[in-house]
């Protein structure tokens, strides 16, 4: 007679769960690593370039969609072993804290500025032309912006300020990270310096 060994129930450890998401490496054709052995811990308040934190989600659940298949031999059709014919597997999750990376992972497309119309514009499906561009000066941080003598006067307390790099009419992947795109002629995207 044997004995079957049960395995206990499951202790939950944590409450909470954090996305981590880092961009493919486009120059080098190949996804972001995160090795434990070479980088040491994930900091999960800071954690390693190019990695950013998502934030927490919830219902995480991963789905496996492997199909296994048995090898049968002989003339009674005996299992002789088991194969796995495709791997597949499928993650879902929630967002608890939304922004434009969530807003692009989740809908699975390009995420763009609104920016705000010349008056005499004509509307365009993606945006028409925008009022025009101030110049942001050296010294410029992610904390503080720094304009041209006037140029502050084009702005109200509130407003929302989108800053970016201009589009040079360059093809293949344009822009970085998250935010890039692939451009194959110039003419698809009008020639619009704000594209990226």
């Amino acid at each position: 007679m044997s004995n079957v060994v049960v395995r206990p129930a499951m202790v939950a450890v944590s409450r909470r769960v954090r996305a981590y998401f880092a961009p493919f490496d486009r120059t080098a054709n190949r996804p972001a690593i995160f090795d434990p052995g070479k980088h040491g811990a994930f900091l999960l308040d800071a954690p390693p370039s190019p990695w950013i934190d998502l934030g927490e989600i919830e219902k995480f659940q991963r789905t496996s969609g492997t199909e296994v298949q048995a090898m049968i031999a002989g003339t009674t059709g005996t299992p002789a072993g088991q194969f796995r014919r495709a791997l597949d597997a499928k993650v879902e999750f929630e967002f608890r804290e939304w922004g434009k990376l969530q807003m692009a992972l989740a809908g699975g497309s390009e995420h763009m500025n609104v920016l705000a119309l010349d008056p005499d514009a004509s509307a365009r499906p993606s945006g028409g032309i925008p009022v025009g561009a101030v110049g942001v000066l050296d010294g410029s941080t992610t904390n503080e912006i720094v304009l041209g003598a006037g140029a502050v006067d084009a702005f109200a307390v509130g407003d929302m300020v989108a800053v970016d790099l201009d589009y040079a009419q360059q093809t293949g992947w344009v822009g970085t990270g998250v935010a890039s795109a692939y451009v194959k002629d110039p003419a698809d995207v009008q020639r619009d310096r704000d594209y990226v």
